[in-house]
């Protein structure tokens, strides 16, 4: 039995086709990149954080065009996100909906401007928390496109090295403050 692996989505309320360019090259044309990622990635399953407006125009759209792919996508409310209380709903759902163990890739391409520090936040506590194995976090970078082509070219960007930041960040924290060296020379070897 091969694993599979879980996306989580937050999908926006703008479609527009673009077609994102993955980082090894392979291209798909969309008007979300969940959609692109569910194409790119074979056997995927998807939670896909919805607030109501963003269930209301844009879900349905969305869960036919990956439904040829994914065989496993159900949709999660969300607030809007206003206020902190809010972002704590969020970040709650998001835990509330990853299994231990899991292997993750995180869209953090649509949404509000504060999911994608919230993903960050959430990716490193599920690592402690949960040892999820993180597979990616993804961002389309709708706003770097390629104008001069229709339809545009999106890059994809792989901001998974900045989440290897954060235990480069805790092995020298432990050094500093402890003295102790085995975190950052466990990052060391591998």
């Amino acid at each position: 039995m091969t694993e599979t692996t879980k996306a989580i989505i937050f999908l926006g309320v703008k479609p527009i086709d673009t077609n994102y360019v993955f980082p090894d090259g392979r291209e798909y044309i969309a008007p979300f990149f969940g959609i692109a990622l569910a194409n790119f990635v074979p056997g995927l399953r998807m939670r896909v954080f919805v607030t109501k407006a963003a269930r209301d125009q844009c879900l349905p759209e969305f869960q036919n065009y990956v439904a040829k792919f994914v065989g496993d996508i159900q949709p999660v409310d969300i607030p809007d996100g206003r206020n902190g209380e809010e972002l704590w709903t969020i970040f709650q759902s998001v835990v509330d909906a990853v299994e231990p163990e899991e292997r993750l890739i995180f869209d953090i391409t649509h949404g509000f401007r504060s999911l994608p520090f919230l993903s960050f936040l959430a990716v490193a506590y599920l690592r402690v928390v949960k040892n999820i194995q993180l597979k990616g976090v993804y961002y389309g970078n709708f706003e770097a496109r390629d104008q001069s082509v229709t339809p545009n070219r999106t890059p994809v960007i792989d901001l998974t090295p900045f989440v290897d930041l954060l235990d480069w960040t805790v092995g020298a924290d432990h050094f500093v403050r402890f003295g102790d060296a085995r975190e950052l020379a466990r990052l060391l070897r591998t």
